[in-house]
């Protein structure tokens, strides 16, 4: 699979940040990955934004014949905070569903979703039961190909909300997401 950009919905990422910037990157990507792996999948660059339904929209419409599946970055753990649960990821991703074409696979790849334990109070547990939630949640749908958990381990490189999301801390020590994560099933 080939997911090409990221997050081109985001003026990080792209500018300026519209379809139409897009659009002759998918086109140019998507043939040759046919031509020379016929049997890959094209992802979209993943949508950093799921709420952007209008981009989503506007990506079908214009660039929808230049990749296969649809990739989205989910980060959802304020609302799983306050909520305890991931009814506004599942919300918005329902949301997405609906945009989604009838002639396209409604397969959605989430390749990116994690929960930063930064200043704003998110602990160990808090991180684990979101990021065990999200993907409780989004494998019941039926309709996820697969979910990529960001990041492995911390850096300490980076900003300190980059710095701490990963399923161990920067000196290799298992966080309980790690323990979490050995335990889901290889399939």
């Amino acid at each position: 699979a080939w997911e090409i950009w990221n997050e081109p919905d985001l003026s990080d990422y792209m500018h300026p940040n519209t379809v139409d910037v897009l659009l002759p990157l998918l086109q140019t990507s998507y043939s040759l990955i046919k031509y020379y792996a016929p049997d890959s999948i094209v992802l979209n660059g993943a949508i950093g934004n799921t709420r952007t339904r209008s981009f989503i929209q506007e990506l079908y419409e214009k660039a929808g014949n230049y990749f296969d599946e649809l990739s989205i970055h989910a980060y959802y753990c304020d609302e799983y905070r306050r909520d305890r649960d991931s009814g506004e990821l599942l919300s918005d991703f329902n949301a997405i569903q609906d945009i989604i074409p009838s002639n396209k696979s409604n397969k959605v790849w989430m390749t990116e979703t994690g929960c930063s334990m930064d200043t704003s109070g998110v602990t160990q547990t808090v991180q684990k039961n979101y990021l065990e939630s999200v993907t409780k949640t989004m494998l019941s749908t039926g309709k996820m190909r697969l979910i990529l958990l960001y990041d492995i381990q911390d850096r300490s490189d980076l900003d300190v909300y980059e710095a701490n999301f990963g399923l161990i801390d920067a000196n290799g020590n298992p966080k309980e997401s790690w323990n979490w994560y050995t335990t889901l099933p290889l399939k």
